[in-house]
Formats: C-alpha cells, structure tokens, sequence
C-alpha cells in the first residue's frame, strides 16, 4: 500500500532516523469505522495530514451535516506550527477566533496538504452502498 521506506531520515532527532531495528512511521492507513447500522471505509493522500483531512471529513459525515459527497466536498483546514492553512469557503467567524488566539491564518488553492479524499459507506439496513470522492476537484 505504501513504501515507508523512504520515510527513513539522515536527521538524528527525527524519529524516522535509519537505525537497527527502527521502523519508519507512516500515516498513510485506511480508516475503516463500523457504526450501528452502517461500515465505512475512507483514505486520502497526504502524509502527516491525513488524520486531519480525514478527521474533518468524518465528523462532519457522523453530524449528518448531509452526504458523505456534501462532507468531502467542504473546505479544509490544517495547522502547519504557527499557521493555519485553509481553503475557500471557511467560516470567517472561526478565521477570527483563530487570528485572536495568534494563528497567522492563509488561504491556500491547489494545495496537495489538503488530500483527496475518497470513502464509501455500506448501509445495513437498507443495503445501499455510498461512494463518494474529491479526485481532481481541489
């Protein structure tokens, strides 16, 4: 699925420095979640993003806040240290929030950080399956 090899660091202090015995990290996993009535699926690109990426996706889905294409389809964010990346379409109102706390926040169009998304839910009880993806889109 992945080659974490190449994950592998000359930096001393990184954790993925090439030793005996280390295994490199990597966040590149499939997410499977088995709810109630339902089993999702869902993974997106990104490196160390990803659970960010898939976070926001997830959540938003499990609110109901629409369909699993309405939840991937919405803007993102992620913090990079002292900076908040973010798509178009944010909510200003928690732009603002994150400005007083000292976030420098930027807006950011084409930006691979933002994954690409692609899930598919199975629907127990009516036997319906969702699919749903953002490839190409952001």
């Amino acid at each position: 699925m992945n080659n974490s090899m190449t994950n592998f660091s000359d930096n001393k202090d990184s954790n993925n420095y090439h030793a005996k015995n280390n295994v490199p990290r990597s966040y590149i996993s499939p997410t499977i979640i088995v709810g109630p009535d339902y089993y999702m699926g869902i993974g997106s690109p990104g490196g160390n993003k990803i659970p960010t990426i898939l976070n926001e996706v997830i959540i938003d889905y499990l609110r109901g806040n629409g369909s699993l294409q309405d939840s991937i389809y919405k803007p993102r964010f992620y913090n990079d240290g002292n900076t908040v990346h973010f798509e178009k379409g944010m909510n200003k109102k928690y732009l603002d929030i994150l400005q007083n706390q000292g976030y420098n926040i930027k807006e950011e169009k084409d930006n691979p950080n933002f994954g690409s998304v692609q899930a598919g839910i199975y629907h127990i009880k009516n036997k319906k399956t969702e699919i749903a993806n953002d490839v190409g889109t952001r």
